[in-house]
């Protein structure tokens, strides 16, 4: 069985569309550059199953039968097949040994940092976010975006990030391993539906003028949120496809690339929906993501919205 190589420099960068900076990889810093601008979110991030899985799971049974299934000789938190998604990691310099620190978190979703967190960061000449004129943080968050943060408004990639590690198919990981995985009793979610996952305990909309309110979606907002998540969910499941071997972790993703592709049929009438589905990948599913931003879907798909009570 081969195993994929060890990049742990590069893990999340098959799922971010845009251009980085020249010269060296991009590496993750952990939580400690966003925690204090971002104290509100952070809160937030505490009480998830996110932060707190960090302890317990590698302590499991099943984590050793899958280290095994694999054949690594190693820890969760030392192995690239976990780390990927199971684990945040921090390197101080491009140089240092990256460690795992803390479980999924703001890179897990928003991209390694080390490229992009002084730009994201650079008021300028004002002395914080609030002072600062649109036109600046526009400039300053394309700036960043464009050195490889994926934003709070790149639905699209934020929501690749979600679907490849809920429905294990990371596209760094070689098909035979995930199928191994799979095979072993690795969890993959077909139930996965990112307005139930995302609204819930990891809901983090802390945005001006109210800083202080974890601001909930409306139901054009969640019905945009819906196709989103399913847009990414099919593009995920489409590339597991492409690179499993024959067998059930195969069916698996074949019948999870069917259930999505069968609810964005449910507003297929919109062109940007149509236009994705002709042609599902990562650059299509940003541009459905932009087409849709300002339109309500919510008559198209909003009964298939999840019930506000089930939310995680």
């Amino acid at each position: 069985m081969t195993r994929s190589t060890p990049l742990l420099g590069i893990l999340f960068l098959f799922l971010i569309s845009l251009t980085s900076s020249p010269g060296a990889e991009p590496f993750f810093q952990g939580v400690k550059p966003c925690e204090s601008c971002h104290t509100a979110e952070l809160e937030v991030w505490e009480g998830t199953v996110h932060a707190k899985s960090y302890k317990t799971v590698h302590k499991s049974e099943q984590a050793a039968e899958l280290l095994a299934a694999v054949g690594s000789e190693t820890s969760m938190k030392r192995d690239p097949l976990c780390i990927s998604c199971h684990f945040s990691l921090r390197q101080k310099t491009a140089k240092s040994k990256p460690k795992a620190k803390a479980g999924p978190s703001c890179e897990s979703c928003h991209g390694p940092s080390s490229d992009w967190i002084d730009l994201h960061n650079d008021y300028g000449d004002f002395d914080s976010a609030e002072a600062e004129p649109a036109e600046h943080k526009n400039q300053r968050l394309a700036s960043a975006e464009s050195a490889g943060l994926i934003g709070a408004f790149n639905l699209f990639g934020i929501a690749s990030n979600c679907a490849s590690c809920h429905g294990l198919s990371r596209p760094d990981i070689e098909g035979e391993s995930l199928a191994a995985m799979f095979a072993n009793g690795h969890p993959l979610n077909q139930q996965f539906e990112l307005v139930e996952y995302s609204q819930g305990s990891v809901r983090h909309r802390f945005y001006p003028p109210n800083l202080e309110s974890n601001a909930e979606l409306d139901a054009p907002g969640l019905s945009r949120l819906f196709l989103i998540g399913k847009a990414a969910q099919l593009v995920a499941a489409e590339q597991a496809i492409a690179i499993a071997p024959e067998g059930d972790y195969k069916k698996t993703q074949l019948a999870i690339a069917k259930a999505a592709r069968a609810s964005l049929m449910l507003a297929n009438s919109n062109s940007a929906v149509a236009a994705f589905l002709s042609n599902p990948d990562h650059n299509s599913g940003r541009a459905l993501a932009e087409s849709i931003k300002n339109v309500d879907l919510s008559p198209l798909v909003g009964g298939s919205l999840p019930d506000p009570t089930n939310y995680r």
